[in-house]
Order: structure tokens, then C-alpha cells, then sequence
């Protein structure tokens, strides 16, 4: 597993994913699943701009990758249909994704429903 985290940059607003917040660190119950998992810290929307993710990926031999996270309509769609990730299969577990709102969250997955997949989470990977 890798776990990617924001860091605002100073000139970039955010009241969630400022550095040194508890919004810019990854959650508790992830750390407790994954305690050796790799973080990659990032400051653009593309968790793999200006970031070591996909040499990382590349270590590991990954093929598919399985999106979630904060700002569904931010983080989540721009790595998803991201350049570098076109090389992977590519899906979004939307049930664990999130953002301010419930329609702001449908939008952005609808907008990206012609390029990535979409996998319950419940459902078997």
C-alpha cells in the first residue's frame, strides 16, 4: 500500500490540508492498517506531479491502482486521469471517497466515469 498526503503550499488556500494540521496527515485507521506503508507527499491535485509515486509503482511491480481519498473532485480525479497513470489499471473506490458535499462528489465521479472504473469497496478486488 502508499499512502500520498497533501502539504499546501503557502500561495494555495486550504482549511483542510495546510502543513502541520491534522487535516494533512494520513488518518489514524490507515496508519493502523498499513503502519509500513509507503507516503508520498505531494503538493498539486496529481499525486503524481513532482513526486517519486511513480517510481515507486514502478519498484513494485504495480499494474492496477486503486484510488481513494480526500477532495473526490481534486486528488482523486486528477491523479485517476493523470498522464503517468495511463499506463495502469485504473479504478476509484467512490464509497471511500469524500468531499465538502454529496453533489460536488457525484459530479466530479461522473466527470471522470468515461476514463476509470469504479469498484465498491465492498465489493471483491
Amino acid at each position: 500500500m502508499i499512502t500520498v498526503k497533501n502539504n499546501e503550499i503557502i500561495y494555495v488556500i486550504s482549511i483542510i490540508f495546510n502543513v502541520g494540521t491534522e487535516g494533512a496527515d494520513i488518518h489514524p485507521a490507515i496508519k493502523k492498517v498499513a503502519p509500513n506503508a509507503k507516503i508520498i507527499t505531494k503538493t498539486f491535485a496529481d499525486g503524481f506531479h513532482q513526486t517519486n509515486l511513480e517510481s515507486i509503482l514502478t519498484e513494485l511491480g504495480a499494474t492496477e491502482l486503486l484510488i481513494c481519498g480526500m477532495t473526490t473532485q481534486n486528488c482523486v480525479t486528477h491523479t485517476a486521469i493523470s498522464k503517468s497513470a495511463e499506463k495502469y489499471d485504473v479504478k476509484i473506490l467512490p464509497d471511500c471517497c469524500t468531499t465538502v458535499n454529496e453533489m460536488i462528489h457525484l459530479i466530479a465521479l461522473r466527470a471522470v466515469s468515461t476514463r476509470v472504473r469504479f469498484v465498491p469497496s465492498t465489493e471483491e478486488i
